[in-house]
């Protein structure tokens, strides 16, 4: 992430929305030393890797990748999520990630006419659970 021009954080400072909070928070955090991270793919867990596939390619719109007998990976845009089979059903229930997007409210309205989001979403924020269980909550760019 760039660094915020000073002027841009005292007005930040003042802004009372989460979002503003967290970037003041992140302006204000010291520079890690040593090797940067660049990217995390979350791994989730389910006990059909061909039936997973189905939905996030179909439902959501996620481009297969790889594929190996216990694993895929899917991306859509800048979002990578890799799939991995597990033989423990209570197990997909625990997974779950959160994503960034341009247009939430997009996805709200397509996904919301297909009966995949959760009736507690809002246009801005918003839950999908997959076939799993796993929950994937899509937010606005600005809003994470």
């Amino acid at each position: 992430m760039s660094k915020l021009s000073r002027a841009k954080v005292e007005k930040l400072a003042h802004d009372k929305r989460p979002a503003a909070k967290r970037l003041v928070a992140r302006a204000a955090a010291p520079e890690p030393s040593g090797p940067r991270l660049r990217r995390a793919v979350p791994i989730l867990p389910v006990l059909d890797i061909g039936r997973a596939i189905e939905f996030y390619a179909g439902q959501l719109g996620f481009a297969p990748g790889s594929r190996f007998e216990d694993h895929a990976l899917l991306s859509r845009d800048d979002v990578e999520i890799l799939l991995r089979r597990s033989a423990d059903p209570a197990l997909p229930k625990a997974g779950g990630c959160r994503v960034a997007a341009d247009d939430a409210a997009a996805l709200f309205a397509e996904w919301s006419a297909l009966g995949i989001v959760q009736a507690a979403g809002t246009p801005a924020e918003f839950d999908v659970i997959d076939p799993d269980g796993n929950v994937l909550t899509f937010a606005e760019a600005g809003g994470l």
